[in-house]
């Protein structure tokens, strides 16, 4: 009979010492990974959870410019008011419109003239309470009229019909209408001014009537919120023009596209976009009550 070999014995392989490094190093550099990329995704989960609650914290600031500002436009509008329906003012209109050019037509406007003085002197009083500083312009609708601030014996006293406005002053049929950034030029202010037609029982002009808030009255509303000038903020009306803005440059101008902008923002408070080559928190408040709008802009590098 053949004879049978015996089996060897198996035998464990004991890993070398090169092994045990190269195992040990694998683990290390898997142990690395996983918490480089934990500690990654955390702190993009925190970057984005801070930056959220900075945006919910800014829409909120927003808020509270967006009632002052509103407040302001009240103001205005319940002065609007208060010259419009005043029964002296309307008959002292009406007895112009029936005098000719002479000396009792100059008599009658300069009667006109004392008595919206001491008018609004009185309105002028009530109103420093609310902090409002307001100015009056009553343009004729056959020439001259009156001004609560001096103006010069020349002064063009709105010429109404050479504004843009003009027609949207005249279909509104006495109510009050916007304008969102009025210059004047005899003085260089700029304004935020609401004007309204005052007419006859059968529709004709007598007047035009204005109120006008230094937009410097409005920017104080939200001077206090600015960061070392890092954030821009807007307030703009319906058609997406400047009414007031931190950089003054740019008031007066049409300067958002307001459906773009609801298109931007998908129905929230706050977005991330890029505007003139940076990062921004774009932050948006939409005021019902006014109708104006309060935006701000804050390069994400200075959060």
């Amino acid at each position: 009979m053949p004879e049978q070999r015996k089996a060897r014995p198996w035998k464990l392989k004991v890993p070398t010492t090169s092994m045990k490094t190269s195992l040990l190093t694998a683990f290390l550099a898997l142990g690395i990974f996983l918490t480089l990329t934990i500690s990654l995704i955390g702190y993009h989960i925190f970057e984005r959870t801070m930056v959220s609650e900075i945006g919910n914290n800014r829409a909120d600031v927003l808020h509270q410019v967006g009632d002052r500002v509103r407040q302001v436009k009240y103001n205005a509008y319940t002065l609007s008011n208060l010259y419009y329906y005043d029964h002296t003012l309307q008959d002292y209109l009406l007895e112009l419109k029936g005098l000719k050019e002479g000396g009792d037509r100059e008599k009658r406007q300069q009667d006109l003239n004392r008595y919206l003085e001491r008018l609004t002197s009185q309105f002028k009083s009530s109103f420093h309470e609310y902090s409002i500083r307001f100015d009056m312009v009553l343009a004729l609708e056959d020439g001259g009229g009156y001004s609560s601030s001096p103006v010069p014996p020349d002064y063009d006293y709105m010429s109404p019909r050479t504004k843009i406005w003009y027609k949207d002053m005249l279909d509104a049929k006495g109510e009050v209408i916007d304008i969102a950034n009025y210059k004047d030029k005899a003085t260089g202010q700029n304004y935020f001014s609401t004007a309204r037609v005052m007419a006859d029982e059968n529709g004709e002009s007598l007047a035009y009537l204005m109120i006008s808030v230094e937009e410097a009255q409005l920017r104080e509303m939200y001077e206090s919120v600015i960061r070392d000038r890092q954030n821009t903020i807007y307030i703009v009306d319906r058609e997406g023009t400047i009414i007031s803005c931190s950089n003054q440059r740019l008031n007066g101008f049409n300067f958002f596209n307001m459906k773009n902008l609801d298109r931007l923002f998908e129905g929230s408070a706050y977005t991330f976009t890029k505007m003139r080559g940076k990062e921004i928190l774009f932050t948006r408040y939409q005021d019902q009550g006014s109708g104006f709008t309060v935006l701000e802009e804050i390069p994400l590098e200075v959060l």
